[in-house]
């Protein structure tokens, strides 16, 4: 015999932290003012499984049949280098991206490519109307219109539309606009956003779909719903970009089905996303040879990317010198700046020095250290380096040079793609005395 009761516990809008009763601020966030009464029907049963059930309910691991299907290969190169090869048949895939990254665009464009290669794609949008949709899609080639389209945002409706249609891949934009009607919350909060993950989480796993879920970005950088998401899907894919600059790069922070270490590249153009296999070529397109220039090679998850790294030191005008850093964390340059003037007898302390990323990528790993001595230098020397010269090193405060990680395989990809790197040797001042002959 089963009973209905009726819970009632108060959720912070902000963090999903639950309490057994109402209270001003929230325990978890501390903030104020956020908590909010649900009612929740909970059935408790008195029925137990027996023990000649057990075995319908458990099976030892080598009595278990693994079904390898093949992934489904989206043909962007970039999406599917990312993925693991392709995806994963009922799996829960989150991306997420500051609005206007391009999210949505490069969904619809798989979506087209999925339909030409014969797979049923549901597209469900809470944010745009059907002839909006319909007008972004005008703009991306296709050869098909097969993709079926709806815009209703009730996550139980969707559901029952997913276990119908039973698509291939089923494409949410976004989680932010579902609602779930048992739950007397606004759209995008915790409560929401978990409860809407949860119950697609289930079509998931029981119809074998595929399923894309679109989040935003925060203004604290995060996707929206701290964490909750993030435990609740199978991969979480980030769509990074700089405003100002025409590539993307989509990277795995989790991946229960391939490698958190790779990393796409995309060139934005006017009707979509177009994979970029060589970033090195496209970030060096339009190099120009001249004092100040050098390039380096960083680690892109496991991919090595050839970089130019540019200086400008001109003589300062004010009685404190401006450092100015942009993709290079402006701290590691002062640090930098402080090893030449110590360990290379060379004053910097009279001129303003600039250092850029060329192509606005953000360089975190300390391999860059060498490749912007190099370019200071060069640049207060007024000698420009060689065209094919590639540096790569972390430089210790006592003007030592440090070995990378990766550093056999940045070399061999160097002289790979034509480049030329100089002996490795222990002291700045040796490496750079190779450089400035």
């Amino acid at each position: 015999m089963k009973k209905t009761k009726i819970s009632t516990f108060y959720v912070c809008d902000v963090c999903g932290h639950e309490h057994l009763q109402w209270q001003g601020k929230c325990d978890s966030c501390s903030e104020w003012g956020t908590l909010k009464r649900l009612n929740h029907s909970l059935k408790a049963s008195t029925t137990t499984i027996g023990a000649s059930d057990i075995d319908l309910v458990s099976k030892k691991l080598s009595e278990i049949t693994y079904g390898s299907e093949e992934k489904i290969v989206t043909s962007i190169s970039e999406l599917d280098r990312v993925l693991g090869g392709g995806i994963v048949r009922g799996s829960l895939i989150l991306i997420g991206g500051e609005p206007g990254v391009g999210k949505s665009t490069l969904l619809l464009q798989m979506g087209f490519e999925l339909t030409s290669n014969k797979k049923s794609v549901l597209y469900v949008s809470g944010e745009e109307s059907e002839s909006q949709i319909k007008s972004r899609a005008n703009r991306i080639p296709h050869t098909n219109d097969d993709m079926v389209i709806t815009t209703i945002n009730e996550v139980k409706s969707i559901a029952s539309v997913a276990t119908k249609l039973k698509p291939d891949v089923l494409i949410i934009d976004s989680i932010q606009s579902l609602v779930n009607d048992d739950y007397p919350s606004s759209p995008g909060s915790v409560v929401q956003l978990r409860e809407s993950a949860l119950v697609l989480q289930t079509v998931a796993k029981r119809n074998n779909i595929a399923i894309f879920l679109v989040g935003h970005i925060t203004k604290q950088g995060t996707i929206a719903g701290p964490k909750v998401l993030e435990h609740i899907v199978d991969t979480v894919l980030t769509f990074d970009s700089k405003s100002d600059q025409a590539y993307r790069l989509l990277r795995a922070d989790k991946n229960r089905f391939g490698d958190t270490s790779e990393v796409g590249v995309f060139a934005m153009h006017a009707n979509g996303f177009e994979s970029v296999s060589d970033p090195s070529s496209y970030f060096l397109s339009e190099r120009n040879v001249a004092p100040g220039s050098c390039l380096t090679v960083v680690l892109e998850g496991r991919r090595p990317i050839i970089l130019e790294v540019q200086a400008l030191a001109n003589k300062s005008v004010f009685g404190y010198p401006k450092r100015t850093a942009s993709g290079f964390d402006p701290n590691r340059l002062q640090l930098m700046l402080a090893i030449i003037e110590r360990h290379l007898n060379i004053d910097v302390s009279s001129v303003d020095v600039y250092v850029n990323i060329v192509g606005g990528l953000k360089v975190r790993e300390p391999s860059v250290d060498l490749a912007v001595c190099a370019a200071v230098i060069s640049s207060i020397k007024g000698q420009a380096l060689p065209d094919k010269l590639c540096l790569f090193g972390e430089v210790g405060l006592t003007g030592e040079v440090r070995k990378v990680f990766g550093f056999d395989q940045r070399i061999k990809a160097v002289e790979r793609l034509g480049y030329q790197t100089v002996s490795f040797s222990a002291s700045l001042s040796d490496m750079l005395k190779k450089v400035f002959k």
